[in-house]
């Protein structure tokens, strides 16, 4: 079995041979507990592993104690939606139309994005999004959510490259930097 750096990485290659760089890539689910932070998370460190200048963003809204700083280790970024559009009309939902200025500062940017069918600012994302990937946990039974997820991204003409399948239930809600153990992850098309 792959260690999840090497899962990871694996992905990561994938999405190289569909992107150009400077690339926005939104990870969303269908369901809150799908995986998507994590699978966010562990991609952005693959890429930034490489040295490629990555930025990860979370749309989960940061704790009051949170630091108001952006964190930056090697060639990650950490921020969080609020941080990024601190100073723009709109606050966090004007995040969208920051993609062009991250596209300069990145070669890579790496949204965590809400769950679809909970959130009209993570379609928004997707929209904008230069690929989009859907994380999905494995075990679980096919939702209504499922069914809402593919349908909005498809009307939003969201470039859903793939589904990458996890097993976010044994992460926990806030546990995103445990290993995450997956099987395989592969960038399979969604749509015709």
């Amino acid at each position: 079995m792959p260690t999840p750096e090497n899962a990871f990485d694996f992905l990561r290659v994938s999405l190289e041979t569909h992107l150009t760089v400077p690339s926005v890539i939104a990870v969303t689910s269908a369901l809150w507990d799908d995986g998507a932070t994590a699978v966010a998370t562990g991609l952005a460190q693959a890429f930034a592993a490489t040295g490629t200048a990555t930025l990860l963003v979370s749309t989960e809204p940061a704790p009051a104690s949170a630091s108001r700083s952006i964190e930056t280790r090697s060639a990650l970024t950490r921020a969080t939606a609020e941080q990024i559009t601190a100073d723009m009309a709109g606050g966090r939902a004007s995040l969208a139309r920051s993609f062009p200025a991250l596209r300069q500062a990145y070669a890579v940017v790496v949204v965590a994005t809400e769950a679809v069918p909970e959130s009209s600012f993570a379609l928004e994302l997707s929209r904008e999004a230069d690929a989009v990937l859907l994380a999905i946990r494995l075990g679980r039974r096919t939702t209504s959510a499922d069914h809402a997820t593919k349908r909005l991204l498809e009307e939003c003409k969201a470039n859903v490259l793939g589904i990458v399948p996890t097993n976010a239930a044994s992460l926990g809600v806030a546990s995103t930097d445990r290993a995450l153990h997956i099987p395989a992850i592969e960038v399979s098309q969604v749509r015709s």
